[in-house]
């Protein structure tokens, strides 16, 4: 039901992967995202005031589509994953993962015992209990996706660590905290903040790890960012709704004011 099958497949093909950030609550915008042709939504709660009602109508947005819902939390806490897990997001992603703790945390709160500690209580991830038991343990084994976000300076200098975590799906990098965490904010296109991305994407990648990076708003960031492909990013997020109301919107105003600036001088 969640896609997260077609998004592997893609994967598994060596298709690079383009997905759109969600922080409006209005689910026509994921309906739309699903019908231009992205291959996930990477719905945002952590920064935005989006509630459970809104996260759940937007993953519900993605059915019939092939478009997998990643679902951002704000933290690492039971009482905040447990009924997004039940909503049967694709996967989840976790912030500011910066220890090997950090990482063995986050995958427990999504797997059931003995793996973790997650509750028994599912809806949507089970065809509304439709699905044979069995059949749905061996599935929860590895859906949702538990993918870990690398932002922080500490999480790279720890990232040997967390790497032999067995149970992660993805990592995902978050170019712009890291710059912050090293007293670079805003600099997150710099050679220095590539470079550190480049290893990290080498690291994941020695250990099988499918790879992604949260690269910014604008097509200067997205040209600085093609080298990463080879050092084996296979999936971007690229854009989000607010940045392309913001940026189709500022075009649209300033060359429908050139025009009419133009008319009024003549």
């Amino acid at each position: 039901m969640n896609n997260l099958n077609k998004f592997i497949k893609k994967i598994n093909k060596k298709k690079i992967c383009l997905g759109a950030g969600i922080w409006f609550r209005e689910p026509l915008i994921s309906e739309l995202f699903c019908e231009l042709g992205f291959d996930f939504l990477w719905i945002c709660s952590e920064h935005t005031a989006l509630d459970n009602g809104d996260i759940l109508a937007h993953i519900m947005a993605t059915k019939g589509s092939d478009v997998a819902a990643f679902v951002r939390v704000p933290g690492i806490k039971q009482e905040i994953v447990k009924p997004i897990l039940e909503m049967d997001p694709a996967g989840i992603i976790f912030p500011f993962v910066q220890t090997e703790t950090d990482a063995i945390s986050a995958i427990k709160l999504c797997r059931y015992p003995p793996y973790g500690i997650r509750g028994f209580g599912p809806i949507r991830s089970n065809d509304f209990y439709n699905m044979d038991l069995d059949k749905y343990c061996e599935k929860s084994k590895n859906n949702p996706w538990v993918i870990l976000q690398i932002e922080h300076i500490d999480a790279v200098n720890n990232l040997d660590k967390i790497l032999e975590v067995q149970g992660i799906n993805s990592i995902v990098i978050g170019p712009n905290d890291l710059a912050n965490s090293m007293g670079l904010f805003g600099q997150s296109k710099i050679d220095e903040i590539l470079r550190i991305i480049e290893l990290v994407l080498k690291k994941i990648k020695s250990k099988g790890i499918v790879a992604g990076v949260a690269i910014g708003y604008d097509l200067e960031e997205i040209t600085n960012y093609k080298r990463l492909i080879d050092y084996g990013a296979d999936w971007f997020s690229i854009t989000s709704d607010f940045a392309a109301l913001r940026c189709f919107s500022k075009m649209m105003l300033s060359s429908t004011r050139d025009i009419s600036e133009k008319r009024n001088i003549k």
